[in-house]
């Protein structure tokens, strides 16, 4: 659950180990595995949308 109301809240939420939100899981949350190329698509959707709003800003590669 992430709130509208707080400015920012996606991003903490996506890229803090805190977050924002609630956390609702029966794994151990501590496991982070390594991005690989089948994860760019899922990435590339979380980003776009802030990148055309202005959120986050692209850099050219």
């Amino acid at each position: 659950m992430i709130s509208y109301q707080e400015n920012g809240a996606l991003l903490q939420e996506l890229f803090s180990h805190e977050g924002i939100g609630s956390q609702i899981i029966m794994k151990n949350c501590e496991q982070i595995h390594q991005a690989n190329i089948n994860d760019i698509a899922v990435i590339l959707e979380l980003i776009q949308p802030l990148e055309q709003q202005g959120i986050l800003i692209c850099r050219p590669t």
